[in-house]
């Protein structure tokens, strides 16, 4: 019989990538901000937006099909393993990339529409 998660085990696993894509979302929102230069408010948002992305980026890339992969490993002198996947195997990276990459677009759109009314206004 093959082991299965129990639904509480995939609601902490949800909930530590949206903690971690929080604070993804925190310091990449606040890094383009300085770099930007806009005010530097709204890094509220820019967390969530982190947590969001994360989690759902996490969920995309862990329940979209993928190419068959199999590795193959050699164990010992007469023992072969093999591991055949039809998912991508890291979708924390997805998730942690969704998670940086979402507040640097909002802060890009911030900086764009800042210099749109800062040229408009004598």
């Amino acid at each position: 019989m093959f082991f299965q998660n129990g639904l509480g085990f995939i609601i902490y696993g949800y909930v530590v990538i949206a903690v971690v894509g929080l604070l993804i979302g925190l310091l990449s929102g606040f890094l383009s901000s300085v770099v930007l230069k806009p005010h530097v408010r709204a890094l509220l948002k820019d967390g969530l937006l982190g947590a969001l992305g994360s989690t759902i980026g996490f969920f995309v890339s862990d329940n979209m099909p993928w190419p068959r992969n199999t590795v193959t490993t050699s164990i010992g002198d007469h023992g072969v393993s093999q591991i055949t996947m039809n998912r991508f195997q890291h979708p924390e990276m997805v998730a942690f990339a969704v998670a940086a990459l979402v507040p640097v677009f909002r802060q890009l759109y911030r900086f764009r529409h800042f210099s749109k009314a800062r040229v408009a206004a004598p």
